[in-house]
């Protein structure tokens, strides 16, 4: 049972045939690439479920509304910015105690996953109106 993937594990995408990985820097550069082995550090991904991003999102949206409106922002506005900053609290406690509770589970064929780079904390994400800049027939990852 130990070449099952389970939540939790570190993966690195290799082939080793062709002597290539993928691979990211993620600290200066964002961009994911595919190319000859590089720095193990760069090469390695943690498989975890998929988080929510909602709070997140609804934050992000009022930050943007008031970039576009006057500086004078009413009481009422800061009450909801207080409850969508405490919304994004108890989301990521959540999206916490899901993984904590997954962790070591197997991965089934369906199950939505994410995969963090873990030199760098940030998840492989698609760009989806955006083309690769090496390869102009795929989409940005």
């Amino acid at each position: 049972m130990a070449d099952i993937l389970r939540i939790g594990d570190y993966i690195c995408l290799r082939d080793i045939k062709a002597k290539q990985s993928l691979s990211a820097e993620g600290i200066l550069s964002d961009e994911l690439t595919v190319g000859k082995l590089s720095s193990f550090d760069d090469d390695w991904f943690q498989v975890c479920l998929q988080r929510q991003y909602s709070a997140f999102v609804e934050l992000e949206e009022f930050h943007h509304q008031q970039q576009n409106e006057d500086d004078e922002i009413a009481l009422s506005k800061q009450t909801h910015l207080k409850a969508l900053r405490r919304g994004l609290m108890n989301e990521e406690k959540m999206n916490n105690l899901y993984m904590k509770n997954k962790f070591g589970e197997p991965v089934h064929y369906g199950d939505s996953i994410q995969l963090l780079h873990v030199k760098s904390k940030k998840y492989v994400t698609v760009v989806e109106h955006e083309v690769s800049l090496s390869e102009r027939h795929n989409i940005r990852v």
